[in-house]
């Protein structure tokens, strides 16, 4: 069977998609004797005609080359659209052209274009495999994890196999063989392994300091740890626990129960939850877990760049109103 000169390679799971074209890149290489020349480009930087060019041109540098488009499904143009066409009826034959998105969908034309067997689209895991995963990938490199634990590296991660993969080599390396991985040692990896993270955003809220919350968000922003899909995740986390450490303390619950009612072990975690008890009521709380909804909602419909406005409204409402947002204008 002829090896396709085209694949649309579409869908969120990044790593299972990943792992896909480090299978093609190999299988080339060795039917040709040696590595492919791989390029990437993305169409707000590189219109398709040029990419459409280099194809037909050949490489200078090996005897294959592969192009990987990216955002594909940004090809909606009919010019654009039109030279694709043209190129897929008549492929070069000493290059191998990627067509790769996180969305599921491209322009129809296009998806036509490409045979069944070069499509492909990766979805996502449901929870209950990433659950299963993370406990297999963690238990080949001789560790223990407890569900919890595995709930809370979730909320913190990325949802593809590539992030899973990265996260679960560090904590591999960070605890060594033999552990059985609990939450507080999932806390205390990532409160060590980064500067600034979910966790000392916590600390800073959980003070009601805005401007050390502000200065120590646009510092995450800024190293490009986590999305703010994922920040606000973390945080829903500690909040809960937060609440539910404020509830038992309204039922005369002594702060050393309820310490170990919850599991928070940790002296900086008791320091941070003690400052969130004496600077937020119960009532506050639960509408902090009201804002964080929200907040999810719209973070998950805006572009990334518009992220960063969005969670410094997040922080006011949070840490200077207490979690109450302005009421609707009516005329």
């Amino acid at each position: 069977m002829t090896e396709p000169r085209a694949y649309l390679l579409l869908g969120p799971e990044v790593g299972e998609k990943g792992a896909f074209i480090d299978s093609l890149r190999d299988k080339i290489a060795e039917r040709c004797g040696e590595p492919p020349e791989v390029q990437i480009f993305y169409p707000f930087e590189t219109p398709i005609g040029e990419v459409v060019a280099l194809l037909r041109n050949g490489s200078l540098f090996a005897r294959h080359r592969i192009v990987s488009y990216r955002d594909a499904h940004e090809i909606k143009r009919k010019e654009e659209v039109s030279l694709l066409l043209d190129y897929l009826a008549s492929p070069a034959q000493e290059a191998t052209l990627l067509l790769v998105s996180e969305e599921t969908q491209v322009d129809k034309r296009i998806a036509k274009a490409i045979p069944q067997a070069a499509t492909k689209v990766f979805w996502e895991m449901f929870e209950n495999r990433k659950r299963s995963w993370i406990s297999s990938y963690l238990a080949q490199a001789g560790l223990a994890i407890s569900p919890d634990a595995v709930d809370l590296l979730l909320d913190l991660v990325e949802n593809n196999t590539r992030d899973m993969r990265v996260e679960c080599e560090r904590l591999s390396l960070f605890f060594g063989k033999g552990k059985r991985i609990e939450v507080t040692d999932v806390e205390a990896y990532i409160y060590h392994s980064k500067e600034e993270n979910v966790f000392t955003l916590f600390d800073r809220i959980a003070d009601a300091d805005f401007a050390a919350s502000l200065a120590t968000l646009r510092s995450i922003l800024l190293s490009g740890e986590g999305s703010g899909v994922q920040l606000i995740a973390g945080l829903l986390w500690q909040f809960r626990r937060l609440l539910a450490a404020k509830s038992l303390e309204a039922a005369r619950l002594r702060p050393d129960e309820v310490w170990t009612k919850l599991g928070i072990r940790s002296k900086r975690s008791q320091r941070s939850y003690a400052a969130g008890l004496s600077n937020y009521t119960l009532g506050q709380l639960e509408g902090i877990l009201i804002l964080i909804a929200h907040y999810d909602a719209r973070l998950r419909a805006v572009r990334t760049d518009l992220q960063p406005l969005l969670l410094e409204l997040f922080l006011y409402y949070c840490v200077v109103r207490k979690g109450r947002e302005p009421e609707p204008y009516r005329a």
